[in-house]
């Protein structure tokens, strides 16, 4: 089992979900989440929301390995990962796509197939390279980039744009179990965003988002809000949503806060939630004034 910094038993799921125990996150002295205990299962997409600076990218850079989380008795478990259905490929426990993502000096084959080499890919299709560069082109499509092969004569260039889907199309290619996905979808029109969310979840990638998109919320299960009041206090609560895949597991989840978990909450979340995204928005117009 894992524990929490109360020392509360929390039993251990299936193999294969993620799990997340800790006393706190913290940066410059603030305590950005404190006493986060939660366990993440397969088919349980999570949106993770809160104001700016809230620490929403610090859970995001823990789940992905890069920081560690403070405290004794802190403690993340990652799923593993393992071979594909037809035994040809390697299945990664987590995948990370950041807001800006890494655009490698190569070509557009290797910008879908990052972080795998060429080498890979074509010791991956052993003299089939045809078969795996139609793949491709099917994922490209998926993430509304078909058109990339013919615009730039084959797959031997790519310029800087369309940067946020092609990061999308490498999710489709490696198909983790769970994609990490931090406002990687800011600069996707919201219909391209939504075929994009169905695509991964037909593919059985489990999503875990952060963003401050309400628009996002009916694509998830369930809503991990961090309040962003100094305190590291959070809510954790279920959303129903008929786009949102469905779950037969239930979380074992210790709370950092007193707040109720009911439809009435949400609803008051997800108003402060579009009550600071217009406040961005404004923000941003006023600089660009």
């Amino acid at each position: 089992s894992v524990k929490s910094s109360k020392d509360e038993d929390v039993p251990a799921g299936f193999e294969e979900e993620m799990e997340h125990s800790t006393d706190h996150l913290s940066g410059s002295g603030t305590t950005l989440v404190r006493a986060l205990n939660l366990a993440i299962h397969p088919g349980m997409p999570l949106m993770i929301t809160g104001s700016n600076g809230a620490g929403k990218t610090a859970i995001a850079r823990v789940l992905a390995g890069l920081w560690t989380p403070g405290g004794a008795a802190a403690s993340i478990t990652r799923p593993t990962a393992e071979s594909t259905e037809d035994g040809n490929r390697s299945r990664p426990g987590v995948f990370v796509v950041p807001q800006r993502a890494y655009m490698v000096s190569g070509s557009l084959l290797e910008q879908v197939i990052y972080p795998h080499t060429l080498g890979e890919f074509y010791s991956l299709y052993e003299g089939k390279a045809e078969e795996g560069l139609r793949e491709l082109q099917g994922i490209l499509a998926a993430a509304h980039l078909g058109y990339l092969v013919e615009r730039e004569g084959g797959w031997g260039t790519v310029n800087g744009g369309e940067k946020q889907r092609m990061a999308l199309s490498r999710v489709f290619y490696h198909r983790p179990k769970f994609a990490v996905l931090d406002e990687c979808t800011s600069a996707v029109s919201s219909d391209v965003e939504g075929q994009m969310y169905e695509h991964a979840k037909s593919l059985g990638i489990s999503h875990i988002t952060v963003s401050l998109r309400p628009s996002l919320t009916k694509y998830h299960t369930h809503l991990l809000t961090l309040t962003g009041d100094g305190t590291g206090s959070w809510t954790f609560t279920p959303i129903f949503s008929s786009s949102a895949t469905s779950t037969t597991s239930t979380p074992s989840v210790t709370t950092g806060s007193k707040e109720g978990t009911g439809s009435g909450d949400l609803t008051r979340v997800l108003e402060e939630i579009r009550t600071l995204e217009a406040k961005l928005s404004e923000a941003e117009g006023g600089r660009l004034e």
